[in-house]
């Protein structure tokens, strides 16, 4: 329920009454799949009633890793990196969601400035939110490293302009590196 009430926070009325005009009600099934791994995403959903698992398939084992009931947003990580789903996500029980299709999104999106700023915005703190309760929920003394992400994981986006953004890294750096760029 925390969710939709970070989202919704970002959003403006007539922000609301667009999601509203361009989505459409969907039943999910007991143990149906509404999200697979490593699919693209169909749609943005908002869980009206029931409840959902997020697994994640690793070789032979899956790992429910949460789960999400009404009022949660479901698909919204693909709509900021434009990758594929990173889980499953399973209804435990009957259930119904508010599905904004993805096409219809992404065009708002494109062309409504004020709408993305919210929406972005939103998703923003939505994010931030998940991740200080994650950060608070692991054994900080168990972990040993963090991996360093290779040049295939990287976003659709980022992966489009690498050379351009290795360059802008380079300057940047290079930049901060000199005397007239000193500390506050």
């Amino acid at each position: 329920m925390y969710q939709a009430l970070y989202f919704l926070a970002e959003m403006d009325d007539r922000d609301i009454d667009w999601l509203l005009a361009s989505g459409r009600r969907r039943s999910i099934p007991k143990n149906n799949a509404l999200i697979y791994q490593n699919s693209p995403p169909e749609a943005l959903y908002i869980i009206i009633e029931g409840a959902f698992a997020i697994r994640i398939k690793k070789g032979d084992e899956t790992i429910e890793v949460a789960q999400s009931g009404s009022g949660e947003l479901l698909g919204e990580l693909s709509f900021i990196d434009s990758r594929h789903a990173s889980a499953d996500v399973v209804a435990l029980e009957d259930s119904m969601v508010w599905a904004i299709p993805w096409t219809k999104l992404s065009s708002k999106l494109f062309l409504d400035n004020s709408f993305a700023a919210h929406f972005y915005h939103a998703l923003a703190v939505l994010v931030s939110d998940r991740m200080r309760t994650l950060q608070s929920q692991l054994d900080m003394s168990k972990i040993q490293s963090i991996e360093v992400q290779r040049e295939e994981d990287l976003s659709p986006q980022v992966l489009k302009r690498l050379e351009l953004v290795k360059a802008r890294l380079q300057y940047l750096m290079q930049q901060l590196k000199t005397p007239t760029h000193s500390a506050f």
